[in-house]
Formats: C-alpha cells, structure tokens, sequence
C-alpha cells in the first residue's frame, strides 16, 4: 500500500497513486480528507477503510483497480462527504459496503459512483439514515431492514434509485460492458421493521422481490411521495401492517401484483398500477385490513385491477378511480362473506363477478354504495344471498332527476363503467351474458334505483333475478334484456314497484305456483298497454303469468314516469315528473300540474 495509516489524521490532494495492492489502506479510526486525487492499477482496491473512519472524497478519479474502486469493511464511514468522484475500469465501479449497520445519524450523498450495498443495509432503532438527492444504490442479492428511520427526499428529475448491481444506471458498475441486463429478484427488498419509519420521495425502486418478498414490506409506517416501485418479481409494495400511504407514484411491471394490502392501514393516491399480470392490487387473507384508494389509475393489468375476497371483509373504501387500457379494468369480488361489510360506488372502477374467481355469495348483511357498477363475466357469474343474508343495493337519488343508480350488468357492456374486458368496442352485450341475483330461503334483497341487464342465462334458475323463499323487494329500477325472465318469483315474497321491466325474452315477471300472489303495480312494461297477459286483451310489453298483480301499470304513452318512490306508513309513495322529449300539444299544461303536484309533496295513490 503506498499509504497505511491506523489513526490520526491524513489530507490528500492533487495526488497520484498507481500499483501494488491498495492505494490507501485505512485500519483505524482516521479522518482521511481525499481530494483531486486518482488511484489506478491496484490488485485490490484504490481505497479500503475500516473501523469507522471520517472520510471526504471529492473530485477523484479511480480506475483500473482488480477488485473495486473503494470499499468500506469492518463499518461504514461515520461521515462520509464525497462529491464530482469517477470509477472506471475497476473490476467493481462501485463504493462496496458489506453489512452496513447504521447506529449513528448520518447521510449518504450523491455522485457519480454508485454505493454498492453486500449482505443487510441495517438501520438500527433510534437512528436515521438520510440518502440525498442524485444517490444510487446497488444491490448484489442484498436487503434494507430498517428499525429506526430512512429518509429519501429527492427531486422527480433527480431521484435517488435502489437497484441491481447489473443496472447500469449512473455508470457500468459491475464493469461488464453491458453483457449482463438487471432482472426482477436482483435483490430482496427493503423491509420496514415494527416501529420503523420509511419516507421516500423521489425515489425509484426496482428489480428487487428476490425470496418471494415484495420490493417495499411494510410492518412500520411508510410514505411513498412521487416515486417508482417497478420490475420486483414478486409485489411491488406489501403492507403488511401499520400504516402505508402512497401519493402520486407509479407502480408497474411487478411479478405478481402491485399492490398487496395484508393488514393495517393503507391509502393511495393520485397514483399508476399498470402492467401487471395478475392484479393491479390485492387484499390478503386476514382479518382488519383497511385499504382507501382515489384518484388512481388503473393500466393493462391482466387478469383485473383488484382482488377481493370478501371473506375477511377488508374496509375498501374507493373513489374517482379509473381503469385504461387492456386487461380487465375492475375489481374481482368473490368469496363468502365472512362479516357484515360495505361494497362503495366508484362508476369508472367496475365489480367484477367471474366464473374465473367463483360466485359472491352473500351469507351476512352487504351495503352497496350509491353508483356501483358491478360487471358479470361467465354464463355462470352471479350473486347468490343465502340464508341469513341480507343484500342492500340501494342507488341515491338526490332529487332533481339526478339519482346515482346501480348497475349489474355484463363486462362486455362499455356503457357501464367503461370498457372493463380491455377490448374495445369488439365484443358487445347481449342478453343472457350472465346469471343474474339469486335469493336463497331466509335471504333478504332490497334493490332500489338499480339496473339489472342482459342476464339470464339459462344454465341458471332462468331469471336475472330469482327468488327461492326469501325477501325481494324491487322498486324504482330497470330489469332489462334477459334471456329468459326478468324476474321469476319462486317461492317467498317478492314486491315490484315502479320499475321498468322490459326486453326480456320469455316473462318480465314468472310467478311459480298458486297460493300467492307477487304483487307488480305502477311499472312500466315496455308498452303503454301495458304487459301481455290474458287478462288484459291488446297488452304487447313483457309477458307475465298468472299470479302477478300488474294493475296498475305505468304508461309510457303519456310521458309519465316515477321520479322516486320511498317506503312510507301508507305503502309506496310515488313522485312523478314529465318527460321532457313529449311533443304533445298539451306538454306546458302538464309541466305545470306535475311541478304543482311535486310541490304538494308525496301523494299517496294506491288504493
């Protein structure tokens, strides 16, 4: 070595050393101040410290050395400031720390040589390591495992990278010409400990996953501010527990999904999932998992933006969320459900029911949120309520002839929620694309301000909404464009009321048996004469059977259509307002009594 030095302190500037094993050699805990100086031709490496020195490398130059550049053993640097620093030609361009433990506040700093992290980045309780602006740090099959803090705050245009050692961001680091690329599970992760904290602004995370671990864990609390989780081959962020927030940040090209939400609590925002081949995001199997995400976008995840077992009742609460591109652009619900939960509205960020993912089956009471869309894929998909159930579809209307209505529709349908199957305008709706709602003995449904279209499929009960002994009740929706019946009451109690039920291909409503009577008054039928039926001669809309009390219908002819109906002491109370496309000579007159009437208040009009 041409410099050994065990303690004290050493200042090097505008010097040249060249040949033998090291250039310097630090043994002891030294201040060593480096300067406009170079290092080349070592079989080793330019620079080697250990035992924790005080190091200023600035404006140097280290090229050709066997093994590396520098190298940092037996402890990093306490304080280390170094800036406008080259590698090249090095068997490692690099600044190589092995196990890096910190337990003293300190800051890495930017440059043009890379750190190069062997073994555990460990950031020990109580301390906090800052990586500044411009850092890269490289990892050979390493990990971060933070206890005290990490702190990341860089600016877009500059961000602080955490990588594999193939990257060749920054410079050739590995020294190999560019014959090896970096690859998903170059390295494990960084790993947020019980108590430890993680900000990363700025930040760009990939290549990582390797073990299975997804590329950020969290059991801390982390915060993910304009920054890039991508290309780990497993998950690009898992939030385990504690407390997970991510804002304007993109997540993409990870292994499995991009987002796995397994417990605590987690929120993003204004963010990018794409370009996975599973799921955008996932909830885990476990119980308390809370996840809030809004104005997010949602790009090219394969198999659906979400996945969602509503066994463990996560408390998912959703809005303004959008879903692009190809790949299915909805979340998938499937499972049992385990407790009482609520399904939110998002209308750009569909439901999905799969025969892929298997029934939703409804066991405890459910609450869908006003402007949900839920999208059906399989002949077989549906929502089945069993006993004990009870299945609260209920849309808002907020007055005004605005109402945030339901849907339960088919995934081909781009009308609804977008174009949820990623294909275009190539497939389109027909009826009978799904199953439809089935209530079981002992289930209860209330489905109000709701569409329910093109289902029915017959290798179902024949209806898109069945009822087998339970509760239904429906009022002030649309049951549209079944393959088979719109409604088939089998057995229990079902009331319809103001609705419109149309286009559906054997019965608007099928009563099976006798002894009862399902009672279907004030809807429209898709005729202003009314249902087909014997016992109304010259009625053309939906046929219905015996046992269906239809009279009174609505009639279309007179431009009259309820508004909104709510369940009042005295039966159902019915608004009415005008449509306004009537060209009837007698239109002015009628705007006026309906707004009148409006004005009065509800008006009772059953018998």
């Amino acid at each position: 070595e041409n410099t050994s030095p065990s303690a004290g302190v050493l200042t090097i500037a505008s010097s040249t050393f060249s040949t033998g094993n090291y250039g310097i050699y630090s043994a002891g805990a030294s201040t060593l101040s480096i300067a406009s100086s170079t290092f080349t031709q070592y079989s080793n490496y330019g620079l080697y410290t250990e035992r924790n020195p005080i190091l200023s490398l600035t404006n140097s130059s280290f090229a050709t050395n066997t093994v590396g550049a520098i190298t940092f053993t037996n402890g990093n640097p306490t304080s280390f400031t170094h800036s406008a620093n080259k590698a090249w030609g090095n068997g490692m361009n690099g600044i190589l720390i092995a196990n890096p433990y910190i337990s003293v506040n300190q800051t890495w700093f930017g440059d043009t040589i890379p750190y190069v992290i062997s073994g555990t980045l460990n950031v020990s309780a109580g301390y906090t390591l800052t990586i500044a602006t411009s850092s890269v740090l490289k990892f050979n099959s390493g990990t971060v495992s933070v206890s005290g803090t990490l702190k990341v705050a860089s600016a877009t245009a500059t961000p602080v990278y955490f990588t594999s050692y193939k990257d060749d961001i920054v410079n050739d680091t590995n020294n190999n010409g560019g014959s090896t690329s970096p690859a998903p599970g170059d390295w494990q992760n960084i790993a947020i400990n019980n108590g430890g904290v993680a900000e990363f602004t700025g930040a760009v995370i990939r290549y990582a996953g390797s073990g299975g671990s997804a590329a950020v864990a969290n059991s801390g609390t982390v915060t993910l501010i304009n920054s890039e989780v991508a290309s780990s081959s497993s998950s690009g962020i898992a939030a385990n527990a504690g407390m997970t927030m991510v804002s304007t940040s993109t997540i993409h090209d990870n292994g499995s999904y991009g987002f796995s939400a397994q417990g605590g609590y987690a929120t993003v925002t204004a963010s990018t999932i794409k370009n996975h081949s599973t799921y955008g995001f996932v909830t885990g199997n476990n119980s308390g998992i809370n996840l809030t995400m809004y104005g997010n976008t949602f790009f090219g995840n394969t198999q659906g933006a979400g996945l969602i077992n509503v066994f463990y009742a996560p408390l998912f609460k959703h809005w303004d969320n959008m879903a692009t591109g190809t790949g299915k652009g909805g979340v998938l619900l499937y499972g049992t459900t385990g407790n009482a939960q609520i399904w939110y509205g998002d209308p750009k960020l569909p439901y999905i029911i799969s025969t892929t993912t298997g029934d939703l089956i409804v066991t405890k009471t459910v609450t869908v949120g006003a402007g949900s869309v839920f999208k059906f894929e399989g002949p077989t998909a549906r929502i089945y309520v069993g006993n004990g159930g009870v299945f609260n579809a209920i849309g808002w209307n907020y007055g005004g002839g605005f109402i945030d209505a339901l849907s339960f529709t088919s995934i081909k349908d781009d009308t609804k929620g977008g174009d949820t199957n990623g294909d275009g305008s190539v497939t389109s709706p027909t009826a009978g694309d799904w199953q439809g709602i089935e209530l079981a003995s002992g289930a209860v449904s209330n489905i109000m301000y709701s569409d329910v279209i093109y289902g029915g499929n017959s290798a179902g009960p024949d209806a898109s909404v069945y009822n087998s002994g339970g509760t239904l009740t429906i009022a002030t929706s649309t049951v549209a464009s079944s393959t088979t019946s719109g409604i088939f009451h089998n057995s229990g109690t079902t009331n319809v009321s103001a609705s419109v039920i149309l286009h559906n291909s054997t019965y608007g409503l099928r009563h099976s048996g006798t002894l009862s009577t399902t009672t279907a008054e004030y809807n429209f039928w898709g005729s202003y004469t009314g249902p087909t039926h014997a016992s109304n001669p010259g009625g053309t809309g939906d046929t219905v059977t015996n046992n269906v009390d239809f009279n009174p219908w609505t009639d279309d002819e007179h431009y009259l259509f309820p508004a909104n109906a709510v369940d009042g002491t005295g039966g159902y109370h019915i608004q009415w307002e005008w449509e306004p496309n009537s060209t009837q000579e007698y239109a002015d007159e009628w705007e006026a009594a309906i707004a009148t009437w409006n004005e009065l208040g509800a008006v009772d009009i059953r018998p």
